[in-house]
C-alpha cells in the first residue's frame, strides 16, 4: 500500500443498485467490476475535500452491497470537477462531478470470488468486539450514513477488520 502515515479508510459505493443489478442479471458483472478496477479516477456526488492522497477506498456495489475492490487515492483536490462539456456528454459525470486519482491495490485483487457482503462485516464485527465499537469516525454503528454523501469515513479498527476479512 502507501508509506503514510494517518491514511483514511473510506467505504465507496459504485454504481446505481439499479445498473448494479441489471449487470448481475446480464452477466458483465465481472466485465463491469473489471472496468472499475482499472479506472484511474473514481467518481464523488460531493467535493472531495476531506479526501487525501494515500487514503484507501474500500470499494462495494451498490444494491448488492460486495465488496469488489480497494483502491488507493493517487491524487485529490477539492477542485478536480469534471468540465461542463464532460458532464452533459456523459451521465455518470453529471450525476458524480467530482473525483480523484486513484490506483487499484494489486495485491488484494478483485474480490468477487469470495463474497465478501456488508451486512455480513457489521455482524461479525460486533460479535468479535465488545459494544463500543464503531463502524465510522463519526461513531456510527450503522451504514445509514453514506445515503447523505456517497462515502463513509471507516473507524479505524474496522477498516482493519475490514481488511483483515478481505486478506482471508
Amino acid at each position: 500500500m502507501t508509506e503514510f502515515q494517518d491514511v483514511n479508510y473510506w467505504l465507496k459505493p459504485i454504481g446505481t443498485a439499479d445498473d448494479n443489478k441489471k449487470c448481475f442479471k446480464n452477466k458483465d458483472f465481472e466485465a463491469f467490476v473489471q472496468m472499475c478496477f482499472e479506472m484511474n479516477e473514481c467518481q464523488f456526488k460531493h467535493k472531495t475535500e476531506q479526501i487525501k492522497k494515500g487514503d484507501i477506498l474500500i470499494c462495494y456495489l451498490s444494491g448488492l452491497q460486495q465488496i469488489i475492490f480497494v483502491s488507493e487515492i493517487t491524487e485529490a483536490k477539492n477542485n478536480f470537477k469534471y468540465s461542463e462539456a464532460e458532464r452533459r456528454k456523459n451521465p455518470a459525470k453529471k450525476r458524480w462531478p467530482y473525483y480523484a486519482k486513484v490506483k487499484g491495490i494489486e495485491s488484494k485483487g478483485l474480490l468477487l470470488s469470495k463474497n465478501i457482503y456488508l451486512r455480513d462485516l457489521k455482524k461479525n464485527y460486533f460479535n468479535d468486539t465488545e459494544s463500543e465499537r464503531f463502524l465510522s469516525l463519526k461513531k456510527d454503528k450503522d451504514f445509514k450514513r453514506i445515503r447523505q454523501r456517497d462515502r463513509l469515513q471507516l473507524d479505524p479498527d474496522f477498516a482493519a477488520f475490514v481488511l483483515n476479512e478481505i486478506k482471508k
